[in-house]
Protein backbone atom coordinates (compact mmCIF):
# COMPACT_ATOMS: atom_id res chain seq x y z
CA UNK A 1 0.00 0.00 0.00
CA UNK A 2 1.52 3.01 -0.89
CA UNK A 3 1.63 6.69 0.99
CA UNK A 4 1.92 10.16 0.08
CA UNK A 5 4.99 9.94 0.14
CA UNK A 6 5.32 7.32 -2.87
CA UNK A 7 3.12 9.32 -4.97
CA UNK A 8 4.83 12.49 -3.98
CA UNK A 9 8.19 10.93 -5.39
CA UNK A 10 6.30 9.65 -8.73
CA UNK A 11 5.05 12.58 -9.42
CA UNK A 12 7.70 15.20 -8.46
CA UNK A 13 5.54 16.89 -6.15
CA UNK A 14 5.82 18.09 -2.65
CA UNK A 15 4.15 15.82 0.09
CA UNK A 16 1.80 19.05 0.53
CA UNK A 17 0.82 19.21 -2.59
CA UNK A 18 -0.13 15.90 -3.34
CA UNK A 19 -2.23 16.03 -0.31
CA UNK A 20 -3.81 19.19 -1.27
CA UNK A 21 -4.29 17.86 -4.39
CA UNK A 22 -6.26 14.35 -2.69
CA UNK A 23 -8.23 16.74 -1.06
CA UNK A 24 -9.19 18.62 -4.02
CA UNK A 25 -8.32 21.94 -2.90
CA UNK A 26 -9.18 25.09 -5.21
CA UNK A 27 -5.14 26.45 -4.16
CA UNK A 28 -4.27 23.29 -7.11
CA UNK A 29 -4.58 23.38 -10.51
CA UNK A 30 -6.94 21.00 -12.26
CA UNK A 31 -4.19 18.97 -14.15
CA UNK A 32 -2.39 18.24 -11.19
CA UNK A 33 -4.81 16.88 -8.85
CA UNK A 34 -6.21 14.55 -11.98
CA UNK A 35 -2.14 13.54 -12.25
CA UNK A 36 -2.14 13.08 -8.62
CA UNK A 37 -5.11 11.01 -8.23
CA UNK A 38 -4.16 9.08 -11.35
CA UNK A 39 -1.09 8.25 -10.24
CA UNK A 40 -2.48 7.38 -6.34
CA UNK A 41 -5.13 5.10 -8.16
CA UNK A 42 -1.76 3.52 -9.98
CA UNK A 43 0.00 3.15 -6.81
CA UNK A 44 -3.54 1.52 -4.95
CA UNK A 45 -3.25 4.85 -2.63
CA UNK A 46 -5.71 4.18 0.51
CA UNK A 47 -6.29 7.59 2.28
CA UNK A 48 -5.69 7.35 6.36
CA UNK A 49 -8.58 7.46 8.16
CA UNK A 50 -6.04 8.46 11.46
CA UNK A 51 -4.38 10.91 9.09
CA UNK A 52 -7.49 12.47 7.70
CA UNK A 53 -8.92 12.68 11.40
CA UNK A 54 -6.01 14.87 12.56
CA UNK A 55 -6.15 17.19 9.34
CA UNK A 56 -9.55 17.41 9.34
CA UNK A 57 -11.22 17.06 12.99
CA UNK A 58 -13.93 14.71 11.60
CA UNK A 59 -13.34 10.63 11.90
CA UNK A 60 -16.04 9.60 9.65
CA UNK A 61 -17.16 7.09 12.18
CA UNK A 62 -20.25 7.21 14.63
CA UNK A 63 -20.44 5.26 17.72
CA UNK A 64 -23.34 3.11 18.42
CA UNK A 65 -24.20 1.97 21.62
CA UNK A 66 -26.62 -0.61 22.49
CA UNK A 67 -27.40 -2.61 25.45
CA UNK A 68 -27.24 -5.73 23.85
CA UNK A 69 -26.36 -7.71 20.67
CA UNK A 70 -28.33 -10.92 20.59
CA UNK A 71 -31.56 -9.37 19.61
CA UNK A 72 -33.28 -9.58 16.47
CA UNK A 73 -34.39 -5.72 16.90
CA UNK A 74 -30.81 -4.35 17.60
CA UNK A 75 -29.69 -6.59 15.15
CA UNK A 76 -31.96 -4.95 12.29
CA UNK A 77 -31.52 -1.22 13.58
CA UNK A 78 -27.62 -1.75 13.48
CA UNK A 79 -27.86 -3.30 9.70
CA UNK A 80 -29.65 -0.16 9.22
CA UNK A 81 -27.41 2.19 10.56
CA UNK A 82 -24.69 0.65 9.26
CA UNK A 83 -26.21 0.79 5.62
CA UNK A 84 -27.19 4.60 6.34
CA UNK A 85 -23.28 5.20 7.64
CA UNK A 86 -22.03 3.65 4.57
CA UNK A 87 -23.94 5.35 2.05
CA UNK A 88 -22.60 8.52 4.00
CA UNK A 89 -19.47 7.57 4.27
CA UNK A 90 -19.02 6.93 7.77
CA UNK A 91 -17.65 3.93 9.41
CA UNK A 92 -19.68 2.78 12.62
CA UNK A 93 -17.96 1.39 15.56
CA UNK A 94 -20.12 -0.57 18.06
CA UNK A 95 -20.45 -0.31 21.90
CA UNK A 96 -21.84 -3.16 23.61
CA UNK A 97 -23.09 -2.68 26.89
CA UNK A 98 -23.44 -6.48 27.84
CA UNK A 99 -21.29 -9.06 28.29
CA UNK A 100 -19.07 -8.50 31.37
CA UNK A 101 -19.40 -6.60 34.17
CA UNK A 102 -17.76 -3.25 34.03
CA UNK A 103 -18.53 -2.96 29.92
CA UNK A 104 -20.93 -0.11 30.56
CA UNK A 105 -17.67 1.42 32.89
CA UNK A 106 -15.71 0.70 30.01
CA UNK A 107 -18.02 2.64 27.76
CA UNK A 108 -19.22 5.55 29.24
CA UNK A 109 -15.77 6.57 30.73
CA UNK A 110 -12.65 5.72 28.47
CA UNK A 111 -14.01 4.44 24.89
CA UNK A 112 -16.26 7.67 23.98
CA UNK A 113 -14.27 9.89 25.45
CA UNK A 114 -11.32 8.71 22.87
CA UNK A 115 -12.49 11.05 20.27
CA UNK A 116 -12.80 8.19 17.74
CA UNK A 117 -15.99 9.29 16.44
CA UNK A 118 -18.21 12.22 15.02
CA UNK A 119 -21.54 11.42 16.79
CA UNK A 120 -23.19 8.87 19.00
CA UNK A 121 -26.53 6.86 18.25
CA UNK A 122 -28.01 5.41 21.35
CA UNK A 123 -30.48 2.46 20.89
CA UNK A 124 -33.07 1.87 24.03
CA UNK A 125 -30.80 2.98 26.83
CA UNK A 126 -31.63 3.74 30.40
CA UNK A 127 -29.00 5.84 31.83
CA UNK A 128 -27.98 6.80 35.46
CA UNK A 129 -26.39 10.57 36.83
CA UNK A 130 -22.79 9.57 35.83
CA UNK A 131 -23.50 8.03 32.54
CA UNK A 132 -25.71 11.00 31.47
CA UNK A 133 -22.80 13.55 32.69
CA UNK A 134 -20.38 11.63 30.90
CA UNK A 135 -22.46 11.67 27.72
CA UNK A 136 -22.98 15.69 28.17
CA UNK A 137 -18.59 16.02 28.35
CA UNK A 138 -18.25 14.53 24.77
CA UNK A 139 -20.84 16.89 23.18
CA UNK A 140 -21.18 14.39 20.72
CA UNK A 141 -24.08 15.21 18.08
CA UNK A 142 -26.40 12.01 19.22
CA UNK A 143 -29.24 10.25 17.65
CA UNK A 144 -31.84 8.40 19.95
CA UNK A 145 -33.44 5.57 19.01
CA UNK A 146 -35.74 3.95 21.27
CA UNK A 147 -35.80 6.10 24.47
CA UNK A 148 -35.30 9.43 25.53
CA UNK A 149 -32.36 11.64 25.41
CA UNK A 150 -30.08 11.72 28.01
CA UNK A 151 -30.19 15.20 28.33
CA UNK A 152 -33.98 15.78 27.89
CA UNK A 153 -36.31 17.54 29.98
CA UNK A 154 -39.80 16.06 29.93
CA UNK A 155 -43.27 17.99 29.83
CA UNK A 156 -46.89 15.89 28.82
CA UNK A 157 -46.36 15.91 25.41
CA UNK A 158 -43.00 16.69 24.08
CA UNK A 159 -39.11 16.51 25.02
CA UNK A 160 -36.57 19.12 24.37
CA UNK A 161 -33.45 21.01 25.20
CA UNK A 162 -31.71 24.48 24.68
CA UNK A 163 -31.17 26.81 22.63
CA UNK A 164 -32.29 25.80 19.07
CA UNK A 165 -30.33 22.75 17.38
CA UNK A 166 -27.84 23.87 14.67
CA UNK A 167 -26.98 21.90 11.70
CA UNK A 168 -26.75 18.34 12.44
CA UNK A 169 -23.19 15.99 11.40
CA UNK A 170 -25.49 13.81 9.41
CA UNK A 171 -29.48 13.61 8.38
CA UNK A 172 -31.31 10.78 7.96
CA UNK A 173 -35.06 9.73 8.98
CA UNK A 174 -37.17 8.06 11.21
CA UNK A 175 -35.79 8.83 13.98
CA UNK A 176 -37.26 9.93 17.14
CA UNK A 177 -34.84 12.73 17.83
CA UNK A 178 -31.51 14.03 17.26
CA UNK A 179 -28.69 15.76 19.11
CA UNK A 180 -26.81 18.54 16.94
CA UNK A 181 -23.60 19.27 16.44
CA UNK A 182 -23.93 21.93 19.06
CA UNK A 183 -24.68 19.13 21.45
CA UNK A 184 -28.47 19.57 22.05
CA UNK A 185 -30.73 17.60 21.11
CA UNK A 186 -34.25 18.08 18.49
CA UNK A 187 -36.84 15.81 18.94
CA UNK A 188 -39.67 15.27 17.05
Amino acid sequence: MSGIQEIASATGLSKATVSRALRNLPSVAPATVMAVRRKADELGYIPSSAASGLATGRNHAVGVVVPVIDRWFYIRVLEGVDAELRRAGYDLILFNLAGQAGNRERVFHRSILRKRVDALVLLSLVFDEAEREQLELTEYPTLVIGGRHPASVTSESTTTTSPPARRPIFSGSGTEGSRTSAGRTKRA
